[in-house]
């Protein structure tokens, strides 16, 4: 019991300390520096730090959650297409053990809604920001 816990606080150490120096010098200008305005202190610094990562260059919330949206959705498809894989291997590999094969149907039926809800995410994420709603509002 305590081997496992010194292992896990020895792993812990170990990432914390690779990954400190990527954390701490990553922001090589502060993002605070000031500005002209007293009441404005750190929000000039803020602007000029964010102005190149997109996040302020969005004009309104609904362009905002469209670039939030396109980016995640392919990951999620991603992810169910791994599930595939899994599932597909735990098929394989089940030898006739029927609780093997209902786990890899069972992920398998997760997968496919997965993909079924990414798909449909998106093309309702893609209807309601075209043109054609552009066109009704209108």
């Amino acid at each position: 019991m305590a081997k496992k816990i010194i292992k896990k606080i020895t792993t812990f150490l170990v990432l914390a300390f690779a990954f400190l120096p990527s954390f701490v010098w990553a922001q090589t200008t502060p993002i605070f520096s000031g500005g002209d305005d007293p009441e404005q202190e750190g929000v000039k610094g803020l602007g000029d730090a964010l102005g190149t990562t997109g996040v302020t260059a969005e004009s309104n919330l609904g362009d905002l959650i469209l670039k939030y949206v396109n980016f995640a959705l392919p990951y999620l498809a991603l992810a169910a297409f791994l599930g595939f894989i899994y599932a597909g291997f735990l098929y394989v590999t089940a030898y006739g053990n029927d609780e093997q094969v209902q786990k890899s149907k069972k992920i398998l039926i997760y997968a496919v809604a997965g993909l079924v809800l990414v798909m449909l995410s998106y093309s309702i994420v893609q209807l309601l920001t075209s043109d054609l709603v552009e066109g009704i509002g209108a």
